[in-house]
Parts: C-alpha cells; structure tokens; sequence
C-alpha cells in the first residue's frame, strides 16, 4: 500500500492499478480497483484536510467554497447570486485586464476579442474571452499566441445572466475608446445581445465557418443535400469567388442584389427570408469590420486547451477555478520568458526594443519588471509632440469626427431647403 500511494501521487488509479497487477506478485495485488480508488480517495481527503479545504459533496457546497474564495483569493473577482439561478462567477487578474486594453483597442493592429461557451468541464459552463498577443510570436509556426482575458463560468445561458458579465466588462473597459474594440462570438443569440447593449459602439464579427454551416443545415431541410441548386447558392454565397470574398461594402451590395435576382430567386421563401434578413446583415457586418471571413477558431483552440488542461474529467468547481489560474499564469510566465529571448515564444519584431538578457532581469526588482512587462505588452500609441519638445501627447482616436462619419471633416454646404418667400 505503500508503494501504491506513492504511485498515486503523479498517476491515476487506474493506471496504478494495472501496473502493480503486472508487476506484483498475485498475492501481493490488490484485491481489486476498488482498494486502489479507496486509498486515493483517502489521500485527496488528507490533502483537502492539510491545506483547511473541505470535500463539496454538492453543487451548492463547490458555490459556497467558491464565494469564500472570493474573499481571500484575488483571482476570484465577482461572484453573482440571482434568485433563481446558481451564481455566477467572474475571474481574472489585473494582467489580463491591462492587456485586452493594449491589444483589443486598436482596430488596424490590434485582435479581436473573442467568446465562445466550454461545455463539460464541471457542473457549470465556462465563457473564456480569447485575444491573440500581437507582440509575441511562436517559435515553431511564427503565429501570434493565444491568450486568455477574463473568464465567466455560469450555469445559464440566457441574456440577463451574460449581462452580469458584460456589463462588468464594460465598467472595468470605460476608459476605452469602444469604436476600435472588435468583438467576435459564434452568432449565439442571447450573448450577441448582451454583447451589443453594453458595448454599442464596437465592431461585432460573426464566425463565417458557423454562418456557412447554418446556411448548409437550412439548404438541407428545403432542397435535399445533392441538389444542384444547393450547391450554386453555397458557391454563390460562400465559395473561393462568393458573396464572403468580398472587401468592402460597396462590392457587397452589390454582389448581394445580385444574388437577389440569380440563385437566391429560385430557392424557397423560408431560405430566401433566412438569408435576407440573418445572414447578409452578419456577413455585411464582417465587411464593415474589414474581416469578412473571419471565424472563431481562436476560441475554439482554447476550449480545447481547456479540456486538456482538466484531462477530459469534469472538475468541482473550486477545483476548476485552481486549474483556470494556474492556465492564466503560466500563459504570461511564457510572455516574460520570451522578453529574456528563452521558452517557447520570441518578441515580435515591433516590440524587440523590450528585449532583456536573462542577467539584467534577474536584477530588476518586482516594481522594474512590472513596469518593463507594461511597456513591452501593449500597442504603442500614435502621439503628437508639441514643437518645442516640452509636451507629447496621444493622438485623437476618432480625429474630433461624429460616429460613423465617412466624410471629410470640413464645412459643408447646407443641405436644407430654403424657406419660400411669399410675395404680397
């Protein structure tokens, strides 16, 4: 027993199990998998005993472990109790939130900010925000990483419940100017709702892949999956010279009155409304934003990551939340690795000018490092400096124009009709 509990401190019971069934005598063996799994148990019930946890034996046990956590652990930042609901809770850490305004806010250079819902990691769902970090580069590939933002882990999925999220996003963003912030989701109702009453002003992205897959299930139900007539309205909606390849707007509506009077004229009322009135608004919207075939891979890359990170067993939730951060963590342990030119990500090329030796950051104190990780990790503004040197300040985002003015800012004409003069 003593050989397996030290076995059970880096394997499961099962593997432990077959291996001391082989290597053992049959005598010595276990009686059957039950003695093993009894001996972990005992020893994760020691473990939770040690560090003054306790086992959750229920939901409503891993909510309460997890509302104390948010009184003595700082990654643990909202827990929301609605009547009715199970409470929701929000996790990030200062970083995270520093970076989204370094990399989301910029709508040349910068990253979309995505979301996608992670089903089976416990008894709750997880809604990770998802950004790349544009002043890295993997070494392998030379893609920019993946990185995590905030994290909502809820159990419903209705508008009032993302609401709690997002408008906690949106305060602790307010600072920002939300015209550059692009957001991304897979076209879920409820979160695409919420998403654009508390940030009415950004860019919102549809994933092309799901729109496309929409489009082939609703040809499917009306016209049968080999007819010829499916295949010309998905070539014409999204093949290599579809209605997605287009760029900007101008060619959009046009390829899409197009559309109108050739393949879409033939197809059946249900999918003609369909696609009038859901799929060209999403897809002009992606124009607008200058990614017309965008997709939401990125979230769906880190919902995998997830998965892997809890080993496809779903996780009590205060247990979850430990393994969320330890993701969180280790994400930028690698980004400050890269800033000493080791590990698995190098500085791109913009930001080299952060480069340190791994001598010189040894002997930066916490403050130092702090400060050179806030310099290196973020967008540089573009800035105007007065001509006398003694002032510099960032430029305008919106250059002083209205919302969604396409014009030049100069004196116009005036447009309105001039009163007519009655003549007695």
């Amino acid at each position: 027993m003593e050989q397996i509990a030290d076995k059970l401190r880096h394997d499961g019971a099962s593997d432990v199990y077959k291996d001391v069934r082989v290597k053992d005598d049959i005598a010595d063996a276990p009686r059957n998998m039950r003695v093993v799994q009894n001996k972990k148990a005992s020893q994760s019930r020691a473990t939770r005993q040690e560090t003054g946890t306790r086992a959750c034996h229920n939901l409503a046990d891993e909510v309460q472990s997890v509302i104390n956590m948010a009184y003595t652990d700082n990654f643990v930042r909202q827990v929301v109790a609605t009547s009715g609901k199970v409470p929701s809770v929000i996790v990030y850490t200062d970083r995270q939130i520093d970076e989204l305004k370094g990399f989301c806010f910029d709508s040349v250079s910068g990253s979309v900010l995505g979301f996608d819902k992670t089903y089976n990691l416990g008894s709750m769902y997880v809604t990770p925000s998802v950004y790349k970090n544009v002043a890295l580069n993997r070494t392998r590939t030379g893609d920019h990483p993946l990185f995590m933002g905030p994290i909502f882990v809820h159990s419903h999925s209705d508008t009032q419940t993302y609401n709690q999220f997002f408008g906690h996003l949106s305060g602790l963003l307010m600072g920002c100017d939300f015209q550059q912030l692009r957001l991304g989701s897979d076209d879920e109702h409820a979160m695409c709702k919420s998403m654009k009453h508390f940030f009415p002003r950004a860019h919102f992205l549809t994933c092309s892949r799901h729109l496309k897959e929409n489009c082939s299930r609703k040809l499917d139900e009306v016209l049968g999956s080999s007819s010829p007539e499916r295949r010309a309205v998905m070539d014409a909606l999204f093949g290599t010279a579809g209605l997605i390849s287009c760029t900007e707007v101008v060619s959009f509506d046009a390829s899409a009155t197009k559309l109108q009077t050739a393949e879409l004229r033939n197809t059946p009322a249900v999918f003609y409304d369909y696609v009038l009135r859901r799929v060209f608004p999403l897809m002009r919207q992606n124009v607008l934003s200058g990614n017309s075939k965008w997709t939401n891979n990125n979230a769906e890359s880190v919902n995998h990551v997830l998965k892997q990170a809890i080993d496809w067993r779903p996780q009590q939730l205060p247990d979850l939340i430990d393994i969320l951060r330890k993701l969180v963590e280790s994400q930028y342990t690698e980004a400050d690795r890269a800033m000493c030119g080791v590990g698995d990500f190098v500085l791109h090329s913009a930001f080299v000018k952060h480069r340190h030796t791994v001598d010189s950051w040894r002997l930066l104190t916490a403050k130092q490092r702090s400060k050179a990780v806030a310099a290196c990790f973020k967008i540089a503004q573009s800035t105007s400096t007065a001509s006398d040197g003694t002032i510099t300040v960032p430029t305008t985002p919106g250059g002083g124009k209205k919302p969604h003015q396409r014009k030049r800012k100069r004196a116009e004409k005036n447009t309105s009709k001039a009163k007519k003069v009655l003549l007695g």
